[in-house]
């Protein structure tokens, strides 16, 4: 498991699809998908399901949905505060 392949799952479990979840990360549909292939067969689960065109979480999809808000929320602010700690002049 790596950073990439949770960015691309929490993007098109949030965005609904790949597509979408390509252009908001800006990077290719394809690469969105393989990552979140790769992440799936690393573990030998499924955090969606493929109907058609569409996808849908799967339960274990959904939790970890709700763990990769939590840490990409975590990675905003550590963001900000260290973009506002570097911004702070020393006397």
């Amino acid at each position: 498991m790596n950073y990439s392949q949770l960015r691309s799952f929490h993007a098109v479990a949030r965005e609904g699809s790949a597509t979408a979840a390509s252009r908001v990360l800006g990077i290719s549909q394809p690469t969105i998908t393989t990552q979140i292939k790769e992440l799936e067969l690393e573990f030998g689960i499924e955090l969606f399901q493929r109907r058609g065109r569409g996808l849908e979480l799967t339960l274990l999809g959904e939790e970890l949905l709700l763990k990769t808000q939590l840490f990409f929320s975590a990675e905003d602010t550590i963001s900000e505060l260290l973009g506002s700690a570097g911004k702070l002049k020393h006397g």
